[in-house]
């Protein structure tokens, strides 16, 4: 439902998961995704923008809380941080951390270079 971008249909779906196993990190990082997208793709404003962004702001690092070594939460955690409204200097920290549990991510990698040239340095984001 999600990725049909029927969001409320697919809300309580997720938020079921998290009732059924809280201490379950990927349940966490799945509704913390969820919110992420519906932010991005379905916000027409920068309140409900920013009000979805806390809410899975608030996920990533319940996730984090449960598994702090798990590539993809620190990953989506910095991504959140180069949203618009964002404070795109605090993504470096998560980005890093997950490129040194995975230096070989494409994903990681491109991540990485978003937030190079999200703070203005095209020289990093080029190596």
């Amino acid at each position: 439902l999600k990725f049909q971008e029927k969001f409320a249909e697919a809300e309580p779906h997720f938020e079921r998961a998290v009732e059924l196993d809280p201490k379950d990190p990927l349940n966490h990082l799945d509704r913390a995704e969820f919110y992420h997208d519906r932010a991005l793709e379905k916000a027409t404003t920068l309140e409900a923008l920013r009000g979805d962004l806390e809410i899975a702001r608030g996920h990533y690092l319940r996730a984090l809380d449960l598994d702090a070594d798990h590539p993809e939460t620190l990953v989506m955690l910095g991504r959140i941080q180069l949203a618009p409204g964002e404070d795109p200097k605090l993504a470096g920290g998560f980005f890093q951390k997950a490129f040194e549990r995975i230096p070989s991510s494409p994903e990681i990698l491109e991540s990485l270079a978003e937030f190079h040239l999200a703070n203005g340095d095209e020289a990093s984001a080029r190596l």
